[in-house]
């Protein structure tokens, strides 16, 4: 597991030190003054380094900074095993059901705010892709290699608004439901807009789809939810 944070340069500049082998509870004691010149990044006082070292212990007391196992890193390519492992603990697969929607929402990762998107084309998945995938999938899921057991596996919706592909879905899901799974089990999430929620009310709860419904906020933010 991998995690991104942003961090103060000063916590940076612990971080470092701490990679490097050094002491810090014994470096900190040997610093002269109140005001200390931090090399690269400029001076501060010693309280501002005592707040930073004490929120570096907090790190790591949280298992940020555990000590380094190199037989467990990955260097260069993933090996074949690895990329097995991986496929059989998958525990999320989430499809694209469709590039259509009612709405053009202003704030949409699609909408007018955004440009770093691939080109919409009002595309629909097909199906016979998305059995192929989980067929495949599930050779690896009822492996020796499968160490998620008794564990759920989310099968997610998402779109454009991926009500406007209901086949799809439907399809989808009865796939799922005739997979002859021997560790892991099924459950169905779906991003909507909302709009044909009612629509389909009798099929979501039957499946039991958790909905995360994209709405926007108070009458002042949600004037932003707009249809085409």
């Amino acid at each position: 597991k991998k995690e991104l944070c942003p961090s103060h340069p000063l916590l940076t500049y612990l971080i470092e030190l701490y990679e490097t082998g050094t002491d810090l509870e014994k470096w900190k004691k040997e610093l002269d003054g109140q005001v200390v010149n931090v090399p690269g990044i400029g001076e501060f006082k010693k309280l501002d380094i005592e707040y930073y070292y004490n929120k570096f212990l907090l790190l790591q007391a949280n298992g940020y900074f555990p000590p380094s196992k190199k037989e467990n890193e990955v260097a260069g390519v993933f090996r074949s095993d690895e990329v097995r492992s991986s496929l059989a603990n998958i525990r999320q697969v989430t499809f694209e059901v469709t590039e259509r929607c009612q709405l053009s929402c202003r704030y949409c990762g699609y909408g007018e705010f955004y440009r770093n998107y691939d080109h919409r084309e009002n595309r629909n998945l097909s199906v016979q892709k998305a059995r192929r995938l989980l067929d495949y999938l599930g050779t690896f899921w009822n492996s020796e290699q499968n160490l998620s057991h008794d564990r759920n596996i989310y099968i997610g919706f998402y779109g454009g608004e991926p009500l406007l592909n209901i086949d799809f879905i439907k399809r989808v899901i009865a796939h799922v439901n005739d997979m002859p799974m021997q560790h892991n089990r099924f459950s169905f999430a779906m991003t909507s807009n909302g709009l044909l929620v009612e629509k389909y009310m009798d099929f979501l709860v039957e499946n039991g789809i958790d909905l995360l419904i994209s709405l926007d906020g108070d009458k002042e933010g949600n004037k932003y939810r707009t249809l085409k």
